[in-house]
């Protein structure tokens, strides 16, 4: 049927491709519209320039009529934010890859980050799924790296499902054309649980060899007797290191006695095992500072 300036749902001869939140035009038109909704090959549109909350009952609809078999020219909601769509990457056409870059935004879904519903919060533009990938200046150009290092806001867990061979080198590789735009939506989240003595333990062995970690201070954080003594054999095992502890939190605060305070200091640390001979006897090697 003939549609009519005014209309909010626009029937294509097939909707393959087509995504909620797309923007489309027809015929090449001046006039574009969001997709916020889709049955098939029914589409439903408001126009571009209206507010974002919209939906078709508050929407004017067409500008005007678009003949029928007009052609329809889709993008990417979010395409106005990059200079052009993804395609190779000039690392990957140099060692004959191909189709391996993409766009990532992230949205502040709910606005419960900004106060604002679907505000952007970051962008990453021209990101790599080769593994090896770098920028034209030298920098790490692989979108799982890119983003550990440098969103404020998500962390990568895995490839889409249909990205068979993302995350390759790029050396040969076609990587696999996802067209479908990956909408994930972030929702029950934790925060986690408190790490255990033993959690703790292993995080700070990462610090533990001498000659390839460079430290100087060890900052001990919350932790009890245990985690002090663990830190202090680091400390003795590197000979070059130095481990800041404090009394536990409730040895102090909410004790209004200053001379219980200083029992509980002094008896805190003097469950720890020393070094202060060794500080005397085979220079510095470790000593603790309690404030």
């Amino acid at each position: 049927a003939a549609m009519a300036v005014g209309d909010t749902v626009v029937t294509l001869t097939s909707g393959n491709g087509i995504e909620i939140g797309d923007i489309v035009n027809f015929a090449g038109s001046e006039y574009e519209y969001r997709v916020v909704g889709k049955a098939t090959n029914d589409i439903s549109i408001v126009r571009k320039e209206e507010p974002a909350y919209y939906g078709t009952s508050d929407s004017s609809g067409l500008h005007e009529a678009p003949a029928n078999g007009a052609q329809v020219r889709r993008r990417w909601k979010y395409y106005e934010l990059f200079d052009k769509a993804p395609g190779t990457s000039p690392y990957a056409t140099a060692r004959g890859g191909s189709n391996d870059e993409m766009h990532i935004v992230v949205i502040d879904e709910d606005g419960d980050i900004t106060g604002t519903k679907g505000e952007i919060l970051e962008k990453f533009e021209a990101v790599s799924k080769a593994s090896d990938a770098k920028t034209t200046q030298g920098s790490v150009n692989y979108y799982s790296d890119v983003i550990y290092k440098s969103s404020n806001y998500i962390y990568w867990m895995d490839h889409n499902a249909s990205g068979s061979n993302w995350g390759s080198a790029a050396a040969g590789t076609t990587f696999t054309d996802v067209t479908a735009v990956s909408s994930v939506s972030l929702q029950s989240g934790s925060d986690g649980t408190t790490a255990t003595t033993g959690q703790k333990k292993t995080a700070y062995e990462k610090f533990a060899d001498g000659e390839t970690v460079d430290i100087g201070l060890i900052i001990a954080g919350a932790g009890d007797k245990t985690h002090i003594d663990n830190l202090i054999t680091i400390a003795e095992n590197r000979k070059d290191a130095v481990v800041f502890a404090s009394p536990e939190r409730a040895d102090v605060v909410g004790v209004a006695n200053a001379n219980t305070q200083k029992s509980n200091v002094i008896d805190f640390f003097n469950q720890i095992n020393s070094s202060h001979v060794n500080l005397v006897t085979r220079a510095l090697k470790t000593f603790h500072l309690w404030v």
